[in-house]
């Protein structure tokens, strides 16, 4: 006989940690009827309905009532014998029409006739491709039986235990060792040439100086994602996932204005799901996404990709080393958790020196790069954008073009080509002390050491040190070496 809701259950008195971050993992309902075919004979699934008192402060006796569901799952004859064996009519057989799309992992446990069942099932979750982290639920035993304390507690061991999980999680099975995996998320082409832009699973950024249109390219980005008429060069490589939501989170930009962007872009597509955190406290916005995310799960929907701009608003010091990882740990547990990219906008460093590529701010700024997989900057000269290859894991450096068509209420981009690869400031550099080598060396048929010092400093304009570095530059690209046969650098001649 099966050992059926023994013990009355009050949940404990009131907690009040914010465990924001830790949010249940929920189940789609139709994984967990194809994991359930995989190990038991003819699977149903019973639903049972509780009543949870909880006082509703730790100052007051006050006590509220709560009805939880639970779901229990197992072989059809020994579900028919729980309901016929419950007293409490609080069993009931779930049919075709309930509406029921996604379950929390915590609400479910599965009812083995015998414990090597539990084997079984972790191996129909790695069949399915599926990751056992989070596809991990509670189980017992027809002899065990069910406790009503343990369920609604989750008191009962789990499919997979903590240990086991972690030793999986980073252990790179066979399966994957051998799949073709490819986590291109946007390929950028043209005639002739093509670059991988973005990857999924990953942190992608475009940053920029203030004013640089870092937002403006990233929502011309997004619009030719929902809509394919936008063509600004790109093709998206999730054909299978083109129907699911984008959603942006702007930090930036109030309700109306955001509205009236997205509707220039996108025709207000159901595609997209734009949110504001402007008004939102800094310190709540990670919880805001992290809600965001969840609620458009549980609802049903699939998620294509995140975009966050700008990340720089989510902590108050972006020097704050704990704060830094804890934000970009977090972002990429949601992208990885649910097998999508995030395009975030990020702030670069004022420019110093002319530098072609100048630091992201902050701590976070240095975590941001080291953790993404491309990496990009943006930058505008007239009616010309662009945007520049910082970092990508399998290209090399590259620029993007775009015309600006002001024609609209918002800038849109229009696809100039590949900029023509020219030459770094260092090349520029040594092309002019190359053209400038004749008339260093007018009327002279050597320089000394300290001559030819004192030409580069004046023709760069730089200090001495800098000019030694350049020093080897011309002996390295054979246009000048050493006149002394001992070797020693006190005379230059030009080849």
């Amino acid at each position: 006989m099966i050992n059926l809701f023994k013990n009355n259950t009050e949940i404990p008195s009131f907690d009040s940690s914010e465990n924001y971050l830790d949010s249940p993992t929920r189940v789609n309902i139709s994984t967990l009827g194809k994991i359930a075919q995989l190990v038991l004979v003819k699977p149903r699934i019973v639903v049972y309905e509780v009543t949870l008192k909880q006082k509703v402060s730790p100052f007051f006796e006050e006590v509220s009532e709560t009805k939880n569901s639970y779901y229990i799952i197992g072989e059809g004859e020994s579900m028919d014998k729980l309901i016929s064996e419950d007293e409490s009519e609080r069993l009931s057989l779930v049919e075709n029409d309930r509406n029921i799309r996604n379950i929390s992992r915590d609400e479910i446990l599965f009812l083995f006739e015998a414990e090597d069942t539990v084997d079984k099932l972790n191996n129909a979750i790695l069949e399915l491709g599926l990751d056992v982290k989070h596809y991990n639920f509670m189980w017992s035993t027809v002899n065990i039986g069910i406790s009503e304390d343990k369920i609604v507690n989750s008191g009962y061991p789990r499919t997979e235990d903590e240990d086991s999980v972690r030793f999986k999680e980073v252990l790179i099975s066979e399966k994957r060792k051998n799949e073709d995996y490819d986590n291109v998320f946007i390929r950028y082409e043209i005639v002739g040439e093509g670059y991988d832009l973005m990857y999924k699973r990953c942190i992608n950024v475009v940053a920029g100086q203030s004013g640089n249109l870092k937002s403006t390219i990233v929502n011309n980005i997004i619009a030719a994602a929902v809509k394919p008429t936008n063509d600004i060069g790109f093709t998206f490589l999730d054909e299978d996932r083109k129907d699911d939501q984008i959603i942006v989170f702007d930090t930036e930009t109030n309700e109306n204005h955001l509205y009236q962007k997205w509707n220039f872009y996108t025709s207000c597509s159901s595609k997209l799901t734009y949110i504001t955190l402007k008004n939102i406290p800094t310190r709540e916005r990670l919880r805001y996404v992290h809600s965001v995310i969840n609620r458009i799960v549980s609802n049903g929907s699939n998620i294509r990709a995140i975009i966050i701009d700008s990340l720089m608003d989510f902590i108050y010091d972006f020097n704050n080393n704990e704060e830094s990882q804890i934000l970009i740990e977090s972002i990429l547990q949601v992208i990885n958790l649910l097998d999508i990219p995030a395009i975030v906008t990020y702030q670069e460093n004022p420019a110093r020196y002319n530098g072609a590529y100048n630091k992201l701010s902050g701590h976070l700024g240095s975590k941001l790069h080291q953790k993404s997989e491309s990496h990009y900057k943006t930058s505008i000269s007239g009616d010309t954008a662009e945007l520049a290859c910082v970092k990508n894991r399998n290209e090399s450096r590259f620029t993007i073009s775009y015309d600006l068509n002001t024609a609209g209420n918002f800038l849109m981009l229009e696809n100039a080509g590949l900029k023509d690869k020219t030459k770094t400031s260092g090349d520029k550099k040594l092309d002019k002390l190359s053209r400038s080598l004749e008339i260093a060396f007018e009327g002279k048929q050597f320089l000394s050491n300290d001559e030819l010092t004192t030409w580069i400093m004046q023709t760069l304009d730089i200090k001495a040190r800098a000019a030694s570095d350049w020093k080897q530059k011309l002996v390295d690209s054979e246009l000048i070496e050493n006149a002394n046969s001992s070797g020693k650098a006190n005379q230059w001649v030009k080849v």
